[in-house]
């Protein structure tokens, strides 16, 4: 269903330059949207010239009609047992399940590579990523406040004691 692949030097000095641009460079179709936040494309550019390892560096998601759609991934390299997510999804292809099987692709990883947790953090509200991470089995398990977002909620997967 959805392909999940680590950006790339190429391609994310390519979404540098613009959706346009890299349309037209590797033939993939670009949603308007993919990459949830502007803030978003200078820290996936920033992470592909400092060749953060692709398993736990920023990710592009790919739907089956081979569109670039969205982006996340992992926020670092684990820490303690414990590495935490993010994602986003183009607004004209949400409520399609890409962020659940991508949330879902991501804890296979993560217990694939021995981690004993998994995190994400939402905004402090019911909405669509709260509802995919309840989906994929995560528990609430804190508000806290932050800097730029204000309160958020902190989600924790257990995977393994």
């Amino acid at each position: 269903m959805v392909r999940i692949e680590p950006i790339r030097r190429d391609w994310a000095e390519a979404l540098a330059q613009g959706d346009t641009v890299f349309a037209e460079r590797f033939g993939i179709p670009v949603e308007a949207g993919w990459a949830g936040f502007p803030e978003a494309l200078p820290i996936l550019l920033d992470a592909a010239r400092a060749e953060v390892p692709g398993e736990w560096g920023p990710q592009l998601f790919f739907d089956d009609d081979g569109a670039l759609v969205g982006n996340g991934g992992w926020e670092g390299p684990p820490e303690q047992g414990t590495a935490e997510l993010g994602y986003a999804v183009a607004p004209s292809r949400q409520r399609r399940g890409i962020a659940t099987a991508v949330v879902r692709e991501l804890i296979q990883r993560a217990s694939r590579a021995g981690l004993r947790a998994v995190s994400a953090h939402t905004l402090a509200e019911d909405n669509a990523s709260t509802k995919v991470l309840e989906r994929c089995g995560f528990t609430r398990t804190a508000e806290l406040m932050d800097p730029d977002e204000g309160p958020v909620w902190r989600w924790e997967l257990r995977i393994r004691p």
